[in-house]
């Protein structure tokens, strides 16, 4: 009589089976997930092959040599399998999961021989002219400012396009200088200093011309605004000390921009060709002013400026 087989054993078997099963299923599935599907059927044929080696070399008695073979037969088999699931488009290997974001597996050498294959067959005529068209269409769109650094090009003119915002940021500023006065808006009307500016803007012939000009004009408003605040903080402490006033040789508020005036010829001849830096350094010259007229007052204008 038979024996029959031990139910224990026999459970335990089933559940490991189960288990390897179900192993099996949560790979396949975070493979698909991710997108590594080829990667899981590159899985699959190493392991096959390997199982299948030690399958007939243990239980069929095959040997250790023929049992390799036949592994890898099997092994191509399936990594041929996967390679005819990419699709070969307009000369281009796209490839299963193309388009899901995750990691792509080569599988077998003729695709990666294929790919370079394709990437040195030489350019065809029409598709020169299409690189040719789209890089020119790349240079018009990247806009003004680089189109005005090639001296050589075609003329833009007509297509500069101002800076809105800026402008009005500056007309608001003339405007409050205007209101309070100042003597450092060249003693014109109202109106007549900022219509200069604009004129001057509405003409230039070039985006890189406009630049230079917006810039150029903003930092020379600053000067104007730094000079006016300054002025503005020494008349304060003339009018909180009346006799200082009588200190000065002649006109209080003449003395103080004579005193503004000398310092920039100064920087004028020291940067007669960097513009930049000469009104870099006026900047740093006015800021100084207002911070020793704020901290010493009398003493200050009694020292430097009279």
């Amino acid at each position: 009589m038979a024996r029959k087989g031990n139910p224990i054993s026999v459970r335990f078997d089933l559940n490991r089976l189960l288990l390897l099963i179900t192993l099996f299923m949560l790979f396949y599935l975070l493979c698909l997930s991710t997108g590594g599907i080829s990667f899981f059927f590159d899985v699959v044929a190493r392991v096959a092959g390997f199982i299948g080696v030690k399958a007939l070399s243990s239980k069929m008695g095959c040997s250790s040599a023929l049992a390799f073979v036949i592994g890898c037969a099997f092994r191509a088999l399936v990594t041929a399998g996967i390679g005819g699931a990419n699709m070969v488009s307009d000369g281009e290997i796209i490839p299963s999961n193309s388009g899901s974001g995750g990691p792509s597996h080569s599988n077998s050498w003729t695709e990666d021989s294929f790919s370079i294959g394709v990437l040195m067959e030489p350019f065809s005529e029409t598709e020169m002219e299409g690189t040719s068209v789209h890089s020119s269409v790349a240079r018009d769109e990247a806009g003004p400012s680089h189109q005005g650094r090639d001296e050589a090009g075609p003329s833009h003119e007509g297509r500069v396009v101002q800076n809105a915002s800026l402008e009005s940021s500056m007309r608001n500023r003339i405007v409050r200088l205007e209101q309070e006065n100042s003597p450092f808006l060249l003693d014109k009307a109202k109106g007549a200093y900022w219509a200069d500016i604009k004129k001057e803007l509405d003409h230039a012939p070039s985006q890189r011309e406009y630049a230079r000009l917006v810039a150029f004009e903003n930092r020379d408003l600053l000067l104007r605004e730094q000079k006016h605040e300054a002025l503005r903080l020494f008349q304060g402490i003339l009018e909180q000390n009346p006799p200082l006033a009588d200190q000065a040789p002649y006109n209080p508020q003449e003395v103080f921009k004579d005193f503004l005036e000398e310092r920039g010829d100064r920087l004028d001849r020291l940067y007669p060709l960097d513009v930049d830096q000469r009104d870099t350094s006026e900047l740093e010259f006015l800021a100084l002013v207002r911070q020793g007229l704020r901290r010493d007052g009398p003493a200050y204008i009694r020292e430097r400026i009279f």
